[in-house]
């Protein structure tokens, strides 16, 4: 997909594409030799996972780590991307101080998600 229409070919998307083109796939068309992927480029793509699973808040971050790990591998920009996804559709069912009160978002709690 991402070869074939994301057009795009330039900071973390042109990296990412590059890598899947010598075989690598996520997490690692992210992260291989990609200064980029610290970046905020993942996290704008969010609402997407948050609108399709309103108030259900694992399943964005899965979407969203899915996501993210293409062109942004283990890098800030993943964990930026899991946080707002989780944030985003917890908003669906409460507010967003009690969603800030009760999401656990350091980057050691999404660890689960990343293995196989």
């Amino acid at each position: 997909y991402w070869l074939d229409y994301i057009t795009p070919f330039w900071n973390d998307y042109g990296i990412c594409k590059g890598n899947m083109a010598r075989g690598l796939i996520p997490p690692f068309s992210g992260e291989y030799e990609n200064e980029w992927k610290h970046s905020n480029g993942a996290w704008i793509r969010t609402e997407v996972w948050a609108c399709l699973y309103p108030a259900l808040v694992e399943k964005a971050i899965r979407f969203a780590y899915e996501d993210a790990s293409v062109d942004h591998g283990l890098g800030e920009g993943t964990w930026a991307a899991i946080f707002v996804a989780a944030m985003e559709s917890a908003a669906f069912a409460i507010s967003l101080s009690v969603a800030v009160a009760i999401i656990n978002f350091t980057p050691f709690s999404f660890r689960r998600f990343t293995k196989a």
